[in-house]
């Protein structure tokens, strides 16, 4: 949204943020403070505070800034101002000394007038328990935070240590306190996280406030502002200096790690840079650059690498000292977590991927190196071999080294000496070594005997470096007299080598290592050769953060340029594409990238979209003629247009051809690209009758096992799907298959559960998992509840949840068995191991890999000792509806309607019990759980259908249903059926419907047809009185008038009853 604030006169000086309650409060050059808040609009078109729009649909309604509150001292100008952690209370400091302590709602909690001090800013501490105050003078004072006290005196008050001002320098100005919460925990354990900055750029972090040794830097700038990342892994510092390539000062940011190493030097557009600040997840820093606002995105250089299809990364949690390294299985989706209390750095290779970490106090030496598989397990090392150490400043020849492996007890001399050029980064092949220093040398190194044997200088400092591969792979036809024409030769040409180079600027450069130098000649800076007559010795590529080389041809490398991914085939960018992905691996012209940003918002639970599978131009435009025109013109596209990695584009081919089961171009495909394992496969085919199981086939040679598991289902054989899941090595997918039936062996599930144990064997070692956890988590997965409940009593892990889980699967096995109540007769142990689960048809020999294993005799014991009934399990999972289910079976009435009463209203089981209770006639239980869910039109078609008749009328009449009319006349007609007449006009009377009862008076009463005289003088005399009078007869009264044989008895009688209810009133 763009909204102008309307409400500040003067210039804006001071501005700070709420998180936790969504405010912005502001101050101008007047000293007036505005809280401003946003409001939105809910569904009833009433404004609320944004914080309390949780349910609303974003979108719906941008909202409005508004003023919540306002102050103004009138007697200063504000200098600072900063909420606590929770955003409860905010300190507000005023030039002349005064401090303002208030309420996130408004009300002052103190203030204090601090005499003869000009203040300058505050700076809560993470725990809101102390103050830091900064003066003009340069100094910073630490205050408590009680405001009771300090209403008298100073309860502590000391000068916070300030070492990175230079002795001798005038009084310099603090502009900038920055004390990092650790409300994302901590990238080190006891880390420093108070940074305090000096507009003369020096600068100043520490642990704590009393740190007598904090890290001191230099930035060598003007500063005016500094602040942490959201997780205070970085500091950045913005102001002006003189930057090398300019004549005159630019406003910059640097940035720092909280141990004071510099990271990287952003120059900023621009007259004036005054500001800066992070975003929420630290992936964009927003700059205040005159009258305008900058915003740069930020790649964190996160540790990281990616290996055998696992991505290793690391994050920190507020409730865990150290770091947490995550080893996530891209294929399986399952991570595996290890606690690292000192991490440096992560590297990976092959199968494995090294930790370097800093050694725990106890230990000898300072530094360490784990070595770890795919599942974060330590791997030991059975061969042990000296260490050699190299300083960086020396000129290592080689010599040393075969001096030492023909003696053993020869020692190397090392100088152990501190260098003034650090090394900033490295990159390693198989015969080279090269190492980049922050002065612009690169130097080489030759492997396995470690030589210097060369020195390049850069005029800037290398932030990452790279090898490409050392050869490309061709197609060429061969004409000569020593083969056949037309034969296509497949050979493999070395290729230079040649080293990428991104600077701290983020350029790239190559550098050509092939090429003769001398150690002090500064022209070995000099790029790639020209290539297809284009001059590269000014090859440059700008804002560049990432690259990769491909593995397979050194003419392609991968590059990352702001937000989008270049692929450079002989130094020529193809067309970009749009990703913010960090490059995993490059391979077949295809390039693996993973979102870490995406996963950094959730480390714990990264998902399958968090990686990204793109491909180059060549092969995209290749994918393009398969679909729009055809294997044929496709395949004279491959031929024509010449590509390093044409024997992968005709695998292509040769898979499309496969998918459409064109097996003859398909093989001529293979054959052209020398794939003879694709030939052989071919040949299987052509063996196969079925098109359905040479597309499972298929889809199983190209690795797209989920699908070739269908068509084998589909084809009624399940034998093969499960021969797959086994040389996969997918044993539970095995055992569930064999559970639908599908096929498999006593011997065969047999071997399953002893990989499955392996499996968990494996992972034994795992912090975040116990043992007992495993095996719960074994039996859980094979559907053995009896055995989970076991081992959750024998405290072996578990949950509450897991433990209710158990209970109601224990109750549908005895529900599914009709067992609700009792106790079934004794089970032969044989046939348990066909009722029970899967878990029992063989024996398990897994004890090596899991604690307190039951044998299944001690299963049998557990089964015959648990009562076994449904509703006893279903009690303990507390799981209602089966609850329900079993007292109806059980008839347990009594059991139900106390269900039924201990329900709130309207609750969805209600229905379902009354239906129960009015099965069995139980009409009062039934009405009262009708009318408890509010259904009280059936509970009146339950009393109609159990013949409860008064209490339907009396339930109608209650609750005024509309129907009543209707009921009572059925009501009557069924009582007159049986010849219950004084019922039904009893009826009528209750309900008030006097004219009915009286109809009902006239029928009995009425003569035979054939009395003419007789009924004309009833029907003249006696309707009307039979009318009158039957409205105020009791009902004692009414039975005797209705006793009376004839109408004339029965007028003389009315008559009679009319004179002494007359007289009576």
């Amino acid at each position: 949204m763009n909204q102008t604030l309307d409400g500040h006169s003067g210039q804006i000086q001071v501005i700070s943020w709420n998180e936790s309650h969504q405010k912005l409060t502001t101050s101008d050059q007047y000293g007036l403070i505005i809280v401003w808040m946003l409001y939105k609009k809910d569904v009833a078109g009433s404004w609320i505070p944004c914080v309390m729009q949780q349910g609303l649909p974003q979108g719906t309604d941008k909202g409005s800034w508004c003023e919540e509150m306002i102050n103004n001292r009138n007697k200063s100008v504000v200098k600072g101002m900063a909420w606590n952690f929770d955003g409860q209370k905010i300190c507000i400091v005023y030039e002349d000394g005064a401090v303002i302590v208030g309420s996130v709602d408004g009300n002052r909690i103190w203030g204090k007038e601090l005499k003869g001090t000009t203040l300058t800013g505050v700076e809560w501490s993470p725990d809101g328990k102390m103050l830091l105050f900064s003066m003009r003078t340069g100094e910073i004072h630490i205050y408590d935070n009680q405001g009771s006290f300090l209403e008298f005196k100073i309860l502590v008050q000391m000068k916070l240590g300030v070492l990175c001002v230079p002795v001798g320098l005038e009084e310099m100005q603090v502009i900038g306190m920055d004390w990092y919460d650790g409300r994302h925990g901590y990238i080190e354990e006891n880390c420093p996280v108070l940074a305090i900055c000096f507009d003369n750029g020096c600068m100043q972090i520490m642990k704590e406030e009393n740190d007598d040794a904090p890290v001191l830097i230099d930035t060598g700038m003007a500063a005016v502002c500094c602040s942490w990342n959201h997780n205070g892994s970085v500091i950045a510092v913005t102001g002006t200096m003189q930057l090398s390539s300019d004549s005159k000062d630019s406003n910059v940011i640097q940035f720092f790690t909280p141990f004071g190493e510099h990271l990287r030097t952003l120059k900023i557009p621009g007259r004036e840079v005054s500001c800066c600040v992070w975003d929420g997840s630290s992936l964009r820093l927003a700059l205040a650059v005159n009258s305008h606002i900058f915003f740069a995105n930020i790649r964190p250089h996160y540790r990281w690498t990616y290996f055998e299809h696992t991505v290793v990364y690391c994050y920190n949690r507020p409730d865990k000292p150290g770091t947490i390294v995550s080893f996530w299985d891209i294929t399986n989706n399952e991570c595996y977590n290890k606690l690292v209390k000192y991490l440096l750095g992560i590297a990976s290779f092959g199968e494995h991927c090294v930790l370097a970490t800093k050694a725990d106090d106890s230990s000898t030496s300072q530094f360490a190196l784990i070595l770890c598989n795919a599942i974060s397990t330590p791997v030991d090392s059975s061969r042990q071999r000296k260490e050699r150490l190299y300083h960086i400043d020396d000129s290592p020849s080689g010599i040393a080294e075969v001096i030492q492996d023909l003696d053993r007890s020869y020692e190397m001399t090392t100088n152990m000496q501190a260098t003034a050029d650090p090394i900033c980064c490295l990159t390693v092949s198989e015969n080279m070594l090269i190492i980049g220093r922050e002065s612009g040398t690169l130097q080489r190194y030759s492997l396995p005997q470690v030589a210097l044997t060369n020195r390049y200088n850069l005029n800037c400092c290398p932030y990452e470096v790279a090898i490409n591969c050392n050869s490309i792979e061709r197609e060429r036809e061969s004409t000569g007299l020593g083969t056949n024409p037309g034969f296509i030769m497949h050979y493999t040409e070395v290729a230079e080598r040649c080293l990428a180079v991104i600077d701290v600027t983020g350029i790239l450069r190559f550098l050509n290592l092939e090429a003769s130098t001398s150690s002090d000649d500064n022209s070995n800076m000099s790029l790639i050769k020209n290539v297809n007559n284009k001059d590269l010795s000014k090859f440059e590529r700008k804002d560049v953060w990432a690259m990769k080389w491909a593995t397979d041809n050194s003419e392609l490398i991968a590059i990352m340029e702001k937000t989008r991914m270049y692929v450079l085939k002989e130094f020529e960018p193809e067309e970009p594409i749009v990703s913010s992905g960090y490059i995993c691996s490059f391979q077949d012209l295809e390039i693996r990238a993973v979102l870490l940003d995406e996963i950094m918002q959730n480390p714990e639970r990264p998902l399958a979209e968090h990686i990204l599978d793109l491909e180059v131009k060549s092969l995209r435009d290749t994918r393009d003629l398969l679909v729009k025109v055809g294997i044929s013109e496709a395949t004279a596209f491959v031929e024509e247009h010449f590509h390093p990695r044409l024997w992968y584009l005709k695998r292509l081919l040769a898979e499309a051809a496969l998918q459409n089961l064109d097996l003859e171009a398909a093989e001529a495909s293979y054959v052209r690209c020398s794939d003879y394992s694709g030939i052989q496969f071919i040949k299987r085919l052509y063996n196969i009758e079925s098109d359905v199981l040479k597309r499972a086939e298929i889809n199983a040679y190209f690795k797209h096992f989920n699908d070739a598991e269908k068509l084998y289902l589909e084809a009624d054989r399940g034998n093969l799907a499960i021969l797959l899941r086994e040389k996969l090595g997918d044993w539970f997918r095995v055992v569930q298959l064999m559970k639908m039936g599908k096929g498999g062996s006593d011997v065969l599930m047999e071997e399953a559960w002893n990989n499955i144990g392996d499996f968990f064997a494996d992972r034994q070692n795992l912090p975040v998992f116990s043992k007992g956890n495993l095996a719960i988590l074994l039996r859980e997965k094979l559907g053995d509840w009896f055995r989970v409940v076991q081992l959750m009593k024998m405290g072996k892990g578990g949950s509450d949840v897991l433990m209710e889980e158990a209970w109601n699967n224990i109750g549908d096995f005895f529900a599914d068995r009709q067992n609700w109540w009792e106790k079934p007769p004794p089970v032969h142990p044989t046939k348990i191991r066909t009722s029970i689960s899967l878990s029992s048809v063989v024996g398990l020999n897994t004890t090596s890999a899991l604690d307190n294993y039951a044998t299944e005799a001690d299963i049998n014991n557990l089964r015959h000792s648990c009562r076994s009934d449904a509703r006893e399990y279903y009690e303990k999972g507390h799981n209602l509806k089966k609850c329900v289910e079993c007292y109806y079976m059980l008839e347990d009435y009594d059991a139900l309607k106390k269900c039924s009463a201990g329900l709130a209203e309207n609750h969805p089981l209600l229905p379902t019990i009354a239906d129960m209770f009015t099965s069995v006639g139980m009409c009062f239980e039934a009405v009262a759980a009708y009318v408890k869910c509010g259904q009280v039109k059936n509970g009146v078609d339950a009393c109609v259908g159990l013949n409860q008749w008064d209490q339907a009328i009396d339930l109608a009449k209650k609750y005024k249903l509309p129907e009543i009319g209707t009921l009572l006349r059925k009501y009557a007609t069924h009582l007159l059926e049986k010849g219950r007449i004084l019922e039904a006009v009893e009826l009528y009377r209750k309900a008030n419907h006097f004219v009915d009862a009286a109809i009902l008076l006239h029928q009995k009463g009425k003569p035979a047809a054939t009395k003419v005289e007789e009924l004309k003088a009833w029907n003249n005399g006696n309707e009307k009185g039979m009318l009158i009078i039957s409205t105020g007869l009791e009902y004692s009264q009414l039975q005797t008038v209705i006793s009376r044989e004839t109408a004339t008895q029965m007028w003389n009688c009315l008559k009679n009853v009319h004179e002494l209810w007359s007289s009576a009133n």
